[in-house]
């Protein structure tokens, strides 16, 4: 939980570090394997964040903010949908 929130606050000191270091794909990763569905709802909302600063100028974060719009993020979540509070 404190790695995806110091991800997304380093971001906002510093896009361009943040991205350089391919943090945004790495919470991906971590937010797709975590057992904790309060830790995966701070990954989500931390790349949706990062993504969403940067998709007006990046067509690649653009592109990384689709995908967790995919069938398969999407079916996950729904897979895990009794897990998470309102």
């Amino acid at each position: 939980m404190v790695a995806a929130v110091g991800v997304l606050k380093l971001c906002h000191l510093s896009v361009s570090t943040c991205l350089d270091a391919d943090f945004p794909p790495l919470l991906k990763q971590l937010m797709l394997k975590d057992k904790d569905a309060q830790v995966v709802t701070n990954y989500l909302t931390s790349l949706q964040e990062i993504w969403s600063l940067e998709a007006s100028t990046s067509k690649e974060a653009a592109r990384e903010r689709e995908t967790l719009l995919s069938k398969s993020v999407v079916y996950y979540f729904f897979n895990r949908k009794k897990e998470f509070s309102e």
